[in-house]
C-alpha cells in the first residue's frame, strides 16, 4: 500500500515537472515558484518520515503487547512444570510404601513356604507311620501299650497329628494364596504408578521445552524491541536533521536565486553562448555520481527529494575546475552547501561549484575552462568527499548530465 503510494506522488511529480510550462529565464516569479516546490518537496517528506515513525511507534507497540503475553505464557508453562514436578513428587512418595510392602510380602512369602514345606514333610511322615501300623507292625505298636486306655490314646494321637497337620497345610496354602494375590495388585499398582511417573517427566520434559522456547522468543523480542527503539530514534533525528536542512536548502536556494538574479541584472558576457557546447562541456571533478538531477529515491529513508543538481563523490585531493570560460559571480558560504563558488558564461548560463575546500577564485575574476576553483570539502552525512554541481540557464535550473560529456 505505502510502496502504491510512493509510486502515485513520484507519478504525480513527474507528471507536474514535465507538464508545467517552462518558466521564462527573466521571470522573476519562476525563482519564487522553483523554491516554493522545493520547500513543498521537503514538507512531504517531512510527512512521510511522520507516517513512518507513526508506524515504528505502532510496531513498538505491538511488540509490547506480544512480549507481555509471552511473559504470561511463560507463567502459566512455569506452573505448569512446577504442578508435575508436585504430581512426580507425590507419585514417588506412593511407591516407594508400595516397594516397602512388595519387600515385606516377598519375605512373608518366603516363610509361609518354608513352613509349609516343614508340615508337608511332617504331615508325610506321619502318614508314613500311619501304612508301616499294619500287620505285625500294627500289632506290635498296639500290644506295646501297657493299657488299652495308652492304646486308644496313641491311635487319637495320631489320627489328631494328622488332621492338625492337614488343617495347617490347608491354611498355609490360603495364606500363601491371599499373599500372592496380594503381591500381584500391589505389583501392579506399582507398575501403573510407574508408567504414570514416566508419563509425568516426559510432560514435564516438554513443557521445559516449551517454556525454554518461550523464553527465546522473548529475548528475540526484546531485541527486536532494542531495534525498534533505534529505528524510532534515528528517524527522529533524522526527521529533525531533516526539519533543519529544509531550512537551510531553502535559505541556500533562495539566496543562489539571488545572487543568480542580481548577476542577470548586469550586461550578459560576450562571446559564444553555452548553449552551443550542450553536451560537450568537461566534467567539474573527477568523481562517480552519486546523486542526479530532480527527482531522488532514497532506498535507506525511503524518502523521495528533488535535487537541483548533481552530487559527485570524489577523492579529498581532487581538483574542482570550471567547465566553461566565464567570469566569477561570488564566492560565498551557505549553510547546508558549503562554499559556494557561481561561474557566469556567455549565453546567461550560470554553473553552480558547492561543497567547495580550499576555494582559489575570487568575485569578477574572468577565468578559462579548465581553471582550478578548489577542492572538494568533506560531507559529515554522507561520510565522503562531495562536490555538487548545478547548470542554469537564466533563472532555470537544468539538468547537468545533459550539458556535460558522455561517460
Amino acid at each position: 500500500m505505502r510502496l502504491t503510494i510512493v509510486i502515485a506522488i513520484l507519478c504525480t511529480l513527474v507528471w507536474t515537472i514535465t507538464a508545467a510550462p517552462k518558466p521564462s529565464p527573466n521571470d522573476p516569479q519562476a525563482v519564487l515558484d522553483s523554491l516554493r516546490r522545493e520547500i513543498d518537496r521537503i514538507d512531504r517528506e517531512l510527512e512521510a518520515r511522520q507516517s513512518r515513525e507513526q508506524d515504528v511507534l505502532r510496531d513498538a507497540a505491538a511488540a509490547r503487547q506480544r512480549a507481555a503475553l509471552i511473559e504470561q505464557m511463560i507463567h502459566n508453562q512455569s506452573t505448569q512444570v512446577d504442578g508435575l514436578r508436585d504430581s512426580i513428587a507425590a507419585l514417588e512418595s506412593e511407591i516407594a510404601p508400595r516397594n516397602a510392602e512388595l519387600a515385606d510380602l516377598g519375605t512373608r512369602l518366603i516363610g509361609l513356604e518354608d513352613e509349609q514345606q516343614r508340615i508337608a514333610a511332617s504331615l508325610a511322615k506321619s502318614f508314613l507311620v500311619e501304612r508301616r501300623l499294619t500287620g505285625w507292625a500294627s500289632l506290635e505298636f498296639l500290644l506295646g501299650s501297657r493299657s488299652w486306655r495308652e492304646l486308644l490314646a496313641r491311635r487319637e494321637l495320631l489320627k489328631r497329628l494328622q488332621t492338625v497337620e492337614r488343617h495347617s497345610l490347608t491354611a498355609l496354602n490360603s495364606v500363601k494364596d491371599s499373599l500372592q494375590l496380594t503381591e500381584g495388585a500391589i505389583f501392579e499398582s506399582a507398575r501403573n504408578l510407574r508408567e504414570r511417573q514416566s508419563d509425568l517427566e516426559q510432560s514435564r520434559g516438554l513443557a521445559a521445552a516449551k517454556e525454554e522456547t518461550y523464553r527465546a522468543d522473548l529475548q528475540k523480542l526484546d531485541a527486536e524491541k532494542s531495534e525498534l527503539q533505534d529505528r524510532l530514534s534515528d528517524l527522529r533525528r533524522e526527521r529533525k536533521s531533516l526539519s533543519a536542512r529544509r531550512k537551510e536548502v531553502s535559505k541556500a536556494q533562495r539566496e543562489i536565486g539571488h545572487m543568480i538574479d542580481r548577476a542577470t541584472e548586469r550586461a550578459p558576457l560576450a562571446g559564444t553562448s553555452l548553449d552551443l557546447r550542450k553536451g560537450s562541456l568537461p566534467w567539474p571533478v573527477d568523481g562517480q555520481v552519486v546523486e542526479r538531477f530532480g527527482l531522488v529515491h532514497n532506498r535507506k529513508l525511503d524518502t523521495v527529494t528533488e535535487n537541483p543538481g548533481i552530487e559527485l563523490s570524489t577523492a579529498a585531493d581532487a581538483s574542482v575546475t570550471s567547465v566553461a570560460d566565464g567570469r566569477v559571480s561570488s564566492v560565498t558560504w551557505l549553510r547546508g552547501y558549503g562554499t559556494v563558488c557561481i561561474v557566469e558564461h556567455p549565453g546567461s548560463i550560470y554553473t553552480v561549484y558547492a561543497k567547495l575546500d580550499k576555494v582559489v577564485v575570487k568575485a569578477n575574476e574572468s577565468i578559462k575552462s579548465g581553471a582550478l576553483l578548489g577542492q572538494p570539502a568533506y560531507d559529515a552525512g554522507a561520510r565522503d568527499y562531495r562536490v555538487h554541481f548545478e547548470v542554469w540557464s537564466g533563472k532555470e535550473k537544468k539538468d547537468p548530465i545533459e550539458w556535460l560529456q558522455a561517460r
